[in-house]
């Protein structure tokens, strides 16, 4: 890429590469001034010389940093959105993984004067950089990735904003509002003229929990699994449905948002779904368009299951399990919320307990240090947070509402890896 020196300035320009998914910048940097031995022969040396050797130099720099997928052992991140969920869940993950010299919090994004604020006194760094644009943040050369803990609709789009500016992306589920969208984000993803890792961050495929369930369930500790029964039911009040999630602009509400957390669960523990048969409704004025939602699911390998979820109603028997499998030589019950899971074989019951894997932020941590370690492997780190795997979350709860409207047995989308 040809370089083109401004000497009034005496910074180097490149040209701009078009034609690409995006335009490349070496970041700007004043012509150098060390008085190093190896700096003194360079500027001692004649005009052309001197200019090839800098270009040369600029070049590897760009090189090392831009052109590849992964960054340096201590990536710079932002975490951008600092709302609820942010700060109970992602900023202490991301404090644990700082204190492990693992990556470096170098900025706040968020639209709230008041969150920043807050968020910035919870990290224990009132002076960090702050900024209500997310532009800002996206356009910083020394920032190599981004969290996006953001409210739904605006996802899609920060993730497109931050891939093309040259941003490795972890995002919050649901990924998009609909397959469709979601699918064109990965095809632009995939298109990038420089190679970016976006990572969707389901904290439900990373929960302590859920990975010793499946381990039970795939290990044959409850022989052929036969039948699957999930069944989870929340009282959403009022206050708890302000904001952008009180009037929904995309399909399910509430139950995209929450649904795909236990379509991830079904998914890792079981396999994938062939096909649904569901109806939704909504009981509660205040969670429109639906706030109920259950199913009855074909699996590929020949598992039948249910599926309840409900926003509008209140659980009190707390001693209903969130899953039940049910196989040929036992049977598994997980109560997540309440932290232990109960195995029924022939020889006893054996209970495993899960203090450490809280309901709502349970995982985080562990997403986002996949993500950290994703953005500093050469390449061959086994990779559990795609945005395939996201996109195959959303098609299952998508074929649940598609099911409900039509009345009619649905297949999921298939999402190629």
């Amino acid at each position: 890429m040809p370089l083109e020196v401004d000497r009034t300035r005496g910074k180097f320009h490149p040209k701009p590469r078009v034609g690409g998914s995006s335009c490349i910048f070496i970041t700007e940097i004043p012509m150098p001034v060390s008085m190093n031995p190896f700096w003194l022969s360079i500027r001692q040396a004649p005009y052309k010389l001197r200019l090839h050797t800098v270009d040369f130099l600029e070049r590897a720099r760009f090189a090392l940093r831009s052109d590849t997928a992964t960054v340096k052992n201590r990536p710079r991140l932002a975490l951008v959105g600092c709302g609820w969920f942010a700060q109970l869940a992602h900023l202490p993950a991301l404090r644990r993984l700082e204190n492990q010299g693992l990556l470096e919090i170098v900025a706040l994004c968020s639209r709230s004067e008041d969150s920043l604020k807050r968020t910035a006194r919870q990290l224990g760094r009132p002076r960090i950089r702050q900024s209500k644009e997310m532009e800002e943040i996206f356009s910083d050369r020394e920032i190599d990735a981004v969290d996006l803990v953001l409210p739904i609709p605006t996802t899609p789009k920060a993730i497109g904003a931050g891939l093309h500016a040259g941003k490795h992306v972890i995002s919050e589920k649901p990924c998009a509002t609909n397959v469709d969208e979601g699918l064109r984000l990965l095809d632009f993803c995939q298109n990038l003229s420089i190679p970016r890792i976006w990572a969707v961050g389901e904290n439900w495929r990373f929960k302590t929990s859920v990975s010793q369930l499946e381990k039970i369930v795939r290990g044959g500790d409850i022989g052929e699994p036969q039948l699957v029964q999930f069944r989870k039911l929340f009282f959403f009040p009022p206050e708890t449905t302000q904001s952008w999630r009180g009037q929904p602009n995309y399909q399910g509400g509430h139950l995209l948002d929450v649904g795909v957390h236990f379509a991830a669960l079904l998914r890792k523990v079981i396999g994938e779904v062939e096909e649904v048969r569901a109806v939704a409704n909504q009981r509660q004025s205040h969670l429109p368009p639906a706030d109920t939602l259950q199913a009855l699911l074909n699996f590929d390998n020949g598992v039948e299951g249910s599926f309840i979820l409900s926003l509008a109603a209140q659980e009190l028997d707390k001693k209903q399990p969130d899953l039940s499998v049910v196989g040929s030589r036992g049977t598994v019950h997980a109560h997540f919320m309440a932290g232990y899971m109960q195995l029924f074989q022939r020889s006893g019951k054996k209970t495993y307990y899960f203090p450490n894997d809280p309901w709502n932020e349970g995982g985080v941590y562990e997403s986002l240090k996949h993500f950290v370690k994703l953005l500093c492997s050469d390449g061959t780190f086994p990779t559990q947070n795609t945005p395939q795997e996201g996109l195959r979350d959303i098609a299952l709860i998508e074929a649940m509402f598609i099911s409900s409207h039509q009345g009619i047995a649905v297949r999921p989308r298939k999402i190629l890896s």
